[in-house]
């Protein structure tokens, strides 16, 4: 039940505390955020609960400061367009759904976004 809900507020703060609309009908000057950046940073954000439930400070350190660093690179600017909302919840009900052993590929595999990232200066 915990992770349930730990879950649906990390689902929560991806489309209101990043500021990501799901619509593509914004201001001209909002640019439309790509879907391995949404699921990426979603998948960061999604990590650093897992792996604080799991008391693994230094991936938890490390996910954080990534997230934070999309944020101060303007991600809250970006807007989502319909089928890339879908597929960030797709991504979400399939880690919650996912073995421990899967969710840690899962944060691995974010971890890995987060090095190669282009969004990030």
């Amino acid at each position: 039940m915990k992770k349930q809900i730990i879950a649906g507020l990390v689902a929560g703060l991806i489309v209101s505390g990043l500021g990501i609309a799901a619509s593509v009908q914004a201001q001209p000057m909002t640019q439309t955020l790509d879907t391995e950046t949404a699921i990426g940073v979603g998948g960061l954000m999604i990590c650093d609960v897992f792996y604080n439930e799991n008391e693994m400070p230094i991936q938890g350190a490390i996910v954080k400061k990534a997230v934070l660093d999309h944020q101060k690179a303007g991600i809250e600017d970006h807007i989502m367009t319909q089928e890339t909302s879908n597929k960030l919840e797709q991504y979400f009900a399939d880690f919650r759904a996912s073995s421990e052993e899967q969710k840690m590929h899962l944060c691995n595999q974010a971890i890995e976004f987060a090095r190669n990232s282009t969004f990030v200066k």
